[in-house]
């Protein structure tokens, strides 16, 4: 089964943002990505189908619209267990380079496919995401919603509980 999150957006173009902090991931230098406010501009990525793991689909997360030139293309990229993710030339077959969007509690947990029990996790606005192990209750911190910027500007938690997405 797909996410339904998804279906309904632009995949060209798609911001996540956290649930705990209410940032999205943001490339901020190129190296590590954080969570940042959502009203910055360069949060934007490509999301591509490319296969799919045990029933679920798998995709790629390619940064579109970078705080510098020479990172657009690349992908969001797990290095190592339990650290931060970067972001590489684009290598769609590299397992570290492979994610799982799995719609979990009605909201999308991103999973890594090399580091197949561990999902990005916000550490606090202004700071480094990181792999860290899922947590099957529920996790703001590992809680993500996929949008596109153009079509809802600001998003925050106190809406989505509000809201009852977030119950």
């Amino acid at each position: 089964m797909g996410n339904p999150q998804l279906s309904a957006l632009d995949l060209r173009s798609v911001s996540f943002q956290n649930f705990e902090d209410d940032g999205n991931i943001d490339a901020y230098n190129g190296v590590v990505m954080w969570t940042r406010p959502p009203s910055l501009g360069w949060q934007s990525w490509n999301v591509t189908k490319i296969g799919t793991f045990d029933g679920e689909d798998v995709f790629t997360i390619t940064m579109t619209d970078p705080t510098a030139p020479n990172l657009k293309g690349k992908n969001l990229e797990a290095t190592q267990p339990q650290g931060t993710l970067t972001l590489a030339d684009a290598e769609p077959n590299k397992l570290a380079q492979r994610w799982l969007l799995r719609f979990q509690d009605d909201q999308t947990v991103i999973l890594s496919i090399k580091f197949r029990d561990l999902a990005l996790t916000a550490t606090g606005i202004d700071n480094p995401i990181i792999l860290d192990r899922v947590n099957t209750g529920g996790s703001d911190a590992q809680m993500w919603m996929p949008y596109n910027k153009d079509a809802r500007s600001t998003v925050n938690s106190d809406s989505r509980r509000r809201s009852g997405a977030n119950a």
